[in-house]
């Protein structure tokens, strides 16, 4: 099973979310909203 770990935290405090996605040993692709550098553009609704 794959998940998406969509964040937003300005100060870091992303620590629950890469906890839930270890413990489950989930294969993980993180969007990090707060990241002003990536153009999210590229990531469509289907």
């Amino acid at each position: 099973m794959n998940a998406v770990e969509i964040i937003f935290s300005p100060t870091g405090g992303t620590k629950i979310a890469e906890i839930i996605t270890k413990r489950w040993n989930l294969k993980t692709r993180r969007i990090d909203l707060s990241n002003p550098q990536i153009d999210f553009s590229k990531y469509k609704y289907k």
